[in-house]
């Protein structure tokens, strides 16, 4: 576990940090706080891959994709610390503008989330040889492992 744990962990810091890298460097000014959203949503996703682990060590695997399950749980952690810091350190007046660009922000991460998701989940996939059965008896593996 401790090697999934430190694959997937680089995988996740080196895409966002990457990303993060390549549109701060564009934007100016605000370069740092790209960067700085770019590593909290490579942190979430390091967070969330642990936790699938947890869970599928203690209960099982889920019957979900593991890609789905982690980048779902990437997005609603960012987005709930990212809300939390944006309530308790801004002004009232400055809320309807933050959530608005908050949200704007979540649209546009939801396609990296899942790409960087799926090829996080690709080293550990099951192959043909190492397949799943679920409760009905029905063999599964490949993109939905």
């Amino acid at each position: 576990m401790f090697v999934q744990v430190l694959v997937v962990s680089l995988i996740w810091l080196v895409a966002f940090g990457a990303i993060g890298g390549v549109i701060g460097g564009h934007v100016g000014h605000g370069g740092e706080l790209v960067l700085a959203i770019a590593w909290l949503f490579g942190a979430c996703g390091v967070v969330a891959e642990i936790a699938y682990l947890i869970i599928e060590n203690i209960w099982g695997r889920p019957r979900l994709p593991r890609w789905f399950v982690v980048a779902a749980w990437t997005l609603v952690a960012a987005i709930t610390v990212m809300s939390a810091w944006g309530v308790t350190n801004l002004p009232a007046s400055q809320l309807p503008v933050f959530f608005s660009e908050l949200f704007v922000l979540s649209l546009v991460s939801i396609l990296p989330v899942f790409v960087v998701a799926y090829f996080a989940s690709w080293p550990f996939r099951a192959r043909r040889s190492d397949r799943t059965t679920d409760q009905k008896g029905k063999e599964y593996y490949g993109i939905w492992d």
